[in-house]
């Protein structure tokens, strides 16, 4: 799209700035001012969206020695002397970026080619936002929004491949103490509040960057790096201290640290082996495999 908008409007660059939950990013640029686009902060990034949205027209050029629109300065810092803004439209909240500098305008024919083309690319974004979206839902679980079963072991085989330098790759493996009596005597209901309860205080206690999936009904699974030994057992005690808080439900879990010698099956049994073995002693505590 950005090259066929470089065509079109026979300006230098172009970029596309996309709206997000965090604020304004710059989701693709090309030409000579790409890497001053990307430079520019989040505040300019969302004056220059607000400002193409709430227009008027669909486009301007600023002028080289006047009054331009909000965050048209940096622009100008660039390099730029002429800026054309398009809105992609309210499907795909973002703006169309066109850069030139040399100052200069473009004719009717020119323009309307350029709205027809980013009223096609906010249709195709539009479509990809979905199928992301689409793709994220299918690798979660649906009650604890975790990764899956699939997804798990999916990326235990890919990370169990991959080589970090000193850093020790560390499955964890956690089991609900006494789930079945929560659902047996509370219902289903309960248990699932259960579940997501401790999903959330599991999540809150992982690194970002870390991996944390429901793999099964009561059992969460997650996949992080650690400098050590050490290192590794301070994850699980921070997820125990985290359950710990909640004021009731306990965990059991157990820990193990990938051997290059080993397969990925033998990985997991261990880990898998090791919460067992806090199960039979009681719960609500750590084993290293």
């Amino acid at each position: 799209m950005l090259e066929a908008a470089i065509d079109v409007s026979e300006m230098e660059s172009a970029a596309i700035l996309r709206r997000s939950e965090t604020g304004t990013v710059v989701g693709a640029a090309a030409g000579p001012h790409a890497r001053a686009i990307r430079a520019l902060p989040g505040h300019v990034l969302d004056q220059i969206v607000s400002w193409a949205v709430s227009a008027t027209s669909t486009f301007t050029v600023g002028e080289p020695n006047g009054a331009g629109f909000a965050g048209h300065e940096a622009l100008r810092e660039a390099g730029a002397e002429a800026v054309i803004t398009l809105s992609l439209g309210s499907r795909t909240p973002g703006t169309l970026l066109l850069l030139d500098s040399t100052p200069g305008a473009l004719d009717t024919d020119d323009v309307e080619l350029l709205e027809l083309l980013v009223t096609q690319a906010s249709s195709c974004l539009s479509t990809s936002s979905a199928v992301r979206e689409l793709r994220d839902r299918a690798g979660r679980d649906a009650l604890t929004r975790l990764g899956h079963h699939a997804t798990f072991h999916e990326r235990l085989v890919r990370a169990c491949a991959e080589r970090r330098g000193r850093q020790r790759l560390t499955l964890l493996i956690a089991d609900i103490d006494g789930f079945k009596q929560v659902n047996d005597e509370q219902g289903h209901q309960a248990g699932d509040a259960l579940l997501v309860e401790i999903a959330d205080a599991m999540r809150g206690a992982v690194r970002e960057g870390d991996l944390l999936c429901r793999i099964g009904g009561d059992e969460f699974a997650a996949l992080v790096w650690a400098d050590d030994p050490s290192a590794a057992s301070n994850c699980g005690r921070r997820i125990l201290d985290a359950i710990a808080r909640l004021d009731g439900p306990t965990v059991s879990i157990g820990l193990a640290l990938y051997q290059p010698s080993e397969g990925v099956a033998s990985f997991f049994g261990r880990a898998d082996q090791a919460m067992f073995d806090v199960k039979r002693a009681g719960g609500d505590a750590l084993a290293i495999a």
